[in-house]
């Protein structure tokens, strides 16, 4: 099927699957016959199709934002709930993989039996990583699963005794006794480690797999930690699924910044940096990171010039040169009719 008019809010993309939300919450999908698509089908998929959410009450599902990783798929509906389908080889799917190797079809994902809370989880935004997945609730909890760990698992997010933003708070000072716990709005998934953005503009990471060699105890798994932020806020988090050394941010004025870490298994470095390329963006918007480049989205800032009414109420002589103008443009035209009649 073709687009059309429909306008879309949410799109994701892998190696051989990639996927939208319109407006009307409908999830599309198209790619190789062997991708994640959510339907089956017998050769490749090239133009969207609906994807379709089970029977009854999971039939009418109105999403609103989609992920995507090379074998498994996420979508967030509008009500809360978490869908996934795709290979389950290392638990991407939320439960083990005896139970389930893989689901053609979304099935929700089911977060709140892990939480310790009564009533159902309202999934905020959640992200696709090789072989992991992670979400985030309204609430601003975190949960993490699959790279051999099915079920969902909360992650702690530890506050620093230290402020890491300069210009919230005086050097060196501590925290304020009672004040409010970092609250996670956003999640992104790397190749073996995931990172939240907070409200505040603060970045938490954690790795996913357990250590094959000794690593620093603030690198636990699901025990996320603070990275320092200098002098700045981050707006947008971003991570590439083919690295573990580095990790993209954009700030809320305009810079693209990057943390990186010498392997997988070393801390990371103690501040972000920007690359020559990047030192020269001042209004990104957005960044996507891939295995050796790097694209952003840049927001062009147009000032909103005045109305001719406006500039001739505030300039009387500037609305004399208007009607002057108008008057000599109608003679021009006037003559270049008779020119042509007369022709």
């Amino acid at each position: 099927m073709s687009l059309g008019a429909r306008r879309v809010v949410s799109v994701a993309a892998a190696l051989d699957v990639s996927l939208l939300v319109d407006e009307g919450g409908s999830v599309l999908s198209w790619g190789a016959c062997h991708a994640p698509l959510g339907y089956e089908v017998a050769a490749a998929q090239c133009t969207p199709r609906h994807v379709r959410f089970g029977a009854a009450r999971d039939a009418v599902v109105v999403a609103v934002a989609v992920a995507a990783a090379n074998g498994h798929c996420l979508a967030v509906a509008r009500d809360g709930r978490l869908f996934a389908w795709g290979s389950n080889a290392r638990g991407q799917l939320g439960v083990p993989p005896t139970a389930c190797p893989a689901s053609v079809t979304p099935c929700a994902v089911y977060l709140n039996f892990t939480s310790g809370a009564s009533g159902a989880v309202h999934i905020a935004s959640a992200a696709a990583g090789p072989a992991h997945c992670a979400a985030v609730c309204t609430e601003g909890r975190v949960w993490s699963w699959g790279l051999d760990n099915p079920l969902p698992r909360r992650v702690r997010i530890v506050a620093r005794p230290l402020p890491l933003h300069s210009h919230a708070r005086p050097h060196g000072a501590a925290r304020p006794h009672g004040a409010a716990r970092p609250h996670p709005v956003e999640v992104v998934c790397g190749k073996s480690h995931s990172a939240a953005l907070t409200a505040d503009g603060s970045v938490f990471v954690w790795e996913e797999e357990a250590p094959r060699e000794p690593r620093s105890p603030l690198l636990a798994s699901h025990a996320a930690v603070e990275l320092p932020l200098p002098a700045m806020r981050v707006a947008r988090l971003a991570a590439a699924h083919d690295s573990a050394s580095r990790m993209h941010a954009v700030t809320t004025d305009g810079r693209v910044v990057c943390w990186e870490r010498p392997g997988a298994t070393a801390p990371w470095r103690a501040g972000p940096r920007q690359s020559v390329g990047q030192a020269a963006l001042r209004q990104a918007a957005a960044v996507a990171p891939a295995e050796h480049h790097c694209a952003a989205l840049v927001a062009l800032h147009r000032p909103q010039l005045p109305s001719w009414t406006e500039l001739c109420t505030a300039c009387p002589p500037a609305a004399e040169a208007r009607r002057s103008g108008a008057g000599a443009g109608a003679g021009a035209g006037a003559g270049a009719e008779a020119g042509a009649e007369t022709g």
